[in-house]
């Protein structure tokens, strides 16, 4: 005998497959996902604790286990680029360098320190472009 159910997700009316018969709710896999998603909000909504500290142990799991690819060279011997520390000997030297442009325009005339702020524009740009080509966006 042939059942017609009514999409709890659409609404529109469908045959459902002889082997599901009444337990069938939705009449396509879209309607399926969206159902899915909402008995799981649902879920969630009901034990919002338990959700969040299953999310918790799922997150650290998840950064234990790149931690530990990127310690062992990534997938299939792929390397993965872990963050690497900014060099400190290149910090100092640049912040040491902008301390000696800014010092003397502190000294000048209104016209002269907008001459020497548009070179120092030049040069914090060229500085700039020369830290990306070297080391990447």
């Amino acid at each position: 005998m042939v059942t017609r159910c009514r999409c709890t997700e659409c609404r529109k009316r469908f045959v459902a497959s002889p082997r599901a018969g009444k337990e069938q709710c939705t009449c396509s896999d879209a309607c399926r996902v969206l159902r899915r998603r909402k008995l799981a909000r649902e879920r969630r909504g009901k034990d919002l604790e338990g959700y969040r500290a299953d999310e918790r142990v799922r997150q650290r799991q998840r950064r234990a286990r790149l931690q530990a690819q990127c310690v062992q060279g990534g997938w299939g011997g792929e390397t993965l680029e872990c963050h690497v520390p900014a060099s400190a000997l290149k910090s100092l030297e640049l912040q040491e360098e902008i301390h000696q442009i800014l010092d003397g325009p502190f000294r000048m005339s209104r016209a002269g320190f907008g001459r020497e702020l548009r070179r120092i524009e030049r040069k914090i740009g060229s500085m700039v472009r020369e830290a990306v080509t070297q080391y990447g966006p």
